[in-house]
């Protein structure tokens, strides 16, 4: 049984209840009548339930006093009240009180309310329970832990949260999730949809994801966690049934240690799997450039230095770096030519050709000579691994060397082994590369004389052609420079020239070359084989030339005259300007070979040319009107259906002058078709001195008469410009032969503008123009009238 507080001012209905509740069995505690009083009574005793009244004396009703003694106490209240209107009504349901009974009351009605009220206040009380254990469990989680309602607002955050957040449980509580916990990617943008939302949404589990989660104080993290809905699943819903959505639950935690861990496990598979890559990529690949990049390049990032190079060695002792990979605000060193007098001593090159390496973590400190500090002083270097490229036979083709310019650096022996066993695999490319090479640059060559013979039989723009061969020979022949230089041996000078360099190489500045005078001309004039120098500043014959030579920078060259039906018609010359260099036989025959193919393409295009230009007088002709040398009526037709389609796609103006010369039968009868043609002549020339604008066309409609179609014209300016035509008409005063007073000449003109008059067709605009034309000589003649 229960013990009990009853709150009631009447005596007379306090005894009904206490006969009741002590029939029913359960203990009274108390008897108090005001509001206050049961507070205080509640308070001090502890009852298991309190009946309160709603209407009691003082300060204090019996609604306030039960929405305290729950609110403070967790006593379970039932109101008892003889006034069950709807506001009282309202007033007490907003406790949330565990019942409501009308008096009077019987018995049994007290009873089940009692047992309802007691039996919900145990239910509650062990979800609350529950709650808290539930709590405590998620604060012992070592994840961190954070719940929302079906809005996504938060209703739970743990502690591990709270710590990995920087958001405190106070102040995340209603709060927007995406707000509380916020997760972006990798470039610092919010995910959207946040993956709580999503699987609210979708009423799932988002399970093992990666994300970044930007704490309060706006620190980037990993975190590795999962996202799920909660959801209501009563006794008897089958499992497989979605319950009604309470909301979601977020957990996750910190993925620092793991992803570093991942990053030491990567960083190890790369190192294993770099030798293998570059294996892979020597024996698919025997483009050495290729290959050398990639090893820059790769070594650069597994190793995390500024620079990596390749350093390409000649026999004095100098080279030049030929592949780089550079990371950091440093001077690249790709191309530059390095002179160590070092390199030039035995027992320098003995130790790199026996395969030793060169170490060093601070070459400040080491015993290093100065030539080759200062060698590397403009490139800050400030730790290195330099080791050697050996091909066969221990031949020493170069360096690999990895620099670390930020500050010294102690190597790690992963470090220089790595690179040792790169630089092993890099010889092997090398030496497959020279192998291959050979080979390659005969196909080269031979595939460079079908693309010209194949452009030749396609092409017939000498520029083009001119332009492939130039590209192709500077490609094949790896030179410096490809020069195609066009003129006939009765001329002064070759007058055409294309040239084009390799990178880094200057243009040619003398475009022009004289034939008079020239040895190397003359030679080239002489035979027909290609020239071949190695050596320019060796060339005695060529005494005169030497200036050219180095403004050019030439120091050898490969010439050949271009030669048709045994005229010379230019010259095709190759020039390697970074050193000399002795040209195979091959080399000599195929340019030989490419200049027999230039002949014909020149001959094809000057063939083409004076076809074209033939064409073009052809079609000159075709639209042009034999007497008055301007458009005949065919052009005329044409022109004024093209501007017609246009006035109608774009809504441009466009006007239309139909011109007839007055009298002109009677003209004839008097001075003769002779004079009459004269006087044609002369009005067409008249008029063509009036049109001012590219696009305005006159032409010979047919007879004596002339149009003049006016792109672009609106009305008034069409009648501004028949004002001109009738003043210079006017003035014409022809001369004829026999008469001492010059004839006079005028015309009739219809004028009509689309702007202003609507026609479904050229032919109808002409038809208009015809009927104004008509219409003005009716008024007259020597003027014009315009068709509204």
């Amino acid at each position: 049984m229960a013990s009990v507080l009853i709150v009631e001012d009447e005596p007379i209905a306090a005894w009904n209840i206490r006969e009741t509740l002590e029939e029913l069995g359960h203990q009274i505690i108390d008897e108090v009548a005001s509001g206050q009083g049961a507070i205080d009574t509640a308070r001090s005793a502890r009852p298991d339930l309190v009946l309160m009244d709603i209407r009691l004396p003082g300060d204090i009703d019996g609604i306030e006093a039960a929405e305290a003694i729950q609110n403070q106490l967790s006593i379970p209240v039932i109101f008892l009240t003889a006034y069950a209107d709807e506001r009282t009504v309202q007033r007490a349901i907003a406790t949330s009180p565990f019942g409501y009974l009308v008096k009077p009351f019987r018995g049994p009605d007290l009873r089940a309310s009692i047992e309802i009220a007691l039996r919900r206040h145990r239910q509650e009380r062990a979800l609350g329970y529950a709650e808290t254990h539930l709590e405590n469990a998620l604060e012992c989680l070592g994840d961190s832990v954070v719940t929302t309602d079906i809005q996504g607002r938060v209703t739970f955050i743990n502690s591990e949260a709270e710590t990995l957040s920087g958001w405190s449980r106070q102040a995340a509580l209603g709060q927007p999730i995406e707000r509380v916990i916020r997760l972006v990617d990798q470039s610092d943008q919010l995910l959207t949809p946040h993956p709580l939302h999503q699987a609210l949404q979708q009423a799932s589990a988002i399970v093992d994801q990666t994300w970044w989660l930007q704490t309060r104080q706006g620190q980037i993290l990993p975190v590795n966690g999962s996202a799920s809905s909660i959801q209501d699943h009563s006794p008897d819903q089958a499992c497989a049934d979605p319950g009604e959505l309470l909301g979601g639950v977020l957990v996750f935690h910190d993925a620092t240690e793991r992803q570093q861990l991942e990053e030491q496990l990567r960083q190890q598979a790369e190192r294993g799997g770099i030798l293998n890559a570059l294996a892979f990529a020597v024996r698919q690949s025997l483009d050495l450039e290729e290959i050398l990049a990639t090893t820059t390049e790769q070594m650069q990032q597994l190793l995390q230095v500024n620079r990596v190079v390749v350093y390409r060695l000649e026999p004095d002792g100098s080279g030049m770096v030929i592949a780089e990979s550079l990371a950091g605000d440093y001077l690249s060193m790709q191309g530059v030519v390095l002179l160590d007098p070092c390199l030039t001593v035995f027992p320098c090159l003995e130790r790199y050709q026996n395969g030793q390496s060169q170490v060093l973590a601070d070459l400040q400190a080491a015993e290093l000579a100065p030539c080759y500090l200062a060698l590397l002083a403009p490139f800050e270097v400030k730790a290195h691994i330099v080791v050697p490229l050996l091909v066969s036979q221990h031949q020493l083709w170069g360096l690999l060397a990895v620099q670390h310019c930020a500050a010294p650096r102690l190597w790690q022996s992963w470090e220089v082994e790595l690179t040792q066993q790169l630089a092993l695999q890099v010889g092997m490319a090398i030496q497959q590369s020279q192998l291959y090479d050979q080979s390659r640059q005969q196909a080269r060559q031979q595939t460079l004389l079908n693309e010209l013979v194949q452009t030749i039989r396609t092409s017939l723009n000498l520029d083009e052609v001119l332009h492939l061969a130039a590209q192709s020979l500077l490609s094949s022949f790896q030179v410096s420079r490809s020069v195609v230089r066009l003129g006939r041996q009765h001329d002064d000078t070759f007058v055409y020239c294309m040239s084009l360099e390799a990178p880094g190489v200057e243009p040619l500045r003398d475009q022009a070359m004289p034939i008079a005078g020239n040895p190397l001309v003359q030679a080239l004039f002489e035979r027909p084989e290609a020239i071949a120098v190695a050596d320019v500043a060796q060339a005695e014959w060529l005494k005169p030339l030497q200036p050219f030579f180095r403004r050019a920078q030439v120091r050898a060259f490969l010439c050949v005259a271009i030669r048709f039906e045994g005229r010379v018609r230019g010259l095709l010359c190759l020039h390697q300007c970074d050193r000399t260099r002795i040209w195979s036989q091959d080399e000599q025959q195929l340019i030989a070979k490419v200049a027999d193919q230039l002949a014909i393409s020149i001959q094809q295009a000057e063939l083409y040319r004076r076809l074209h230009r033939a064409n073009q007088e052809l079609n000159r002709l075709a639209h042009l009107d034999g007497l008055t040398q301007i458009a005949n009526r065919r052009f005329f037709d044409e022109y004024l259906d093209t501007e017609y389609r246009r006035q109608q796609r774009q809504g441009t103006p466009l006007a239309l002058i139909l011109c007839d010369v007055d009298h002109f039968k009677r003209f004839n009868d008097t001075y003769g078709h002779p004079v009459g043609d004269d006087c044609l002549k002369a009005i067409a020339q008249a008029i063509a001195g009036v049109l001012k604008r590219p696009g305005d066309l006159l032409a010979r409609f047919g007879g004596e008469e002339f149009a003049v179609v006016l792109p672009d014209t609106d009305l008034p300016g069409a009648l501004t410009l028949g004002e001109d035509i009738l003043t210079v008409v006017r003035q014409l005063r022809l001369p004829v032969a026999g008469l001492s007073t010059p004839a006079q000449v005028t015309i009739s003109m219809g004028i009509v503008s689309l702007d202003t008059l609507s026609v479904d067709s050229p032919a109808a605009l002409v038809q208009a123009a015809d009927r104004a034309l008509y219409q003005a000589k009716a008024q007259g003649r020597d003027g014009y009238c315009v068709l509204p």
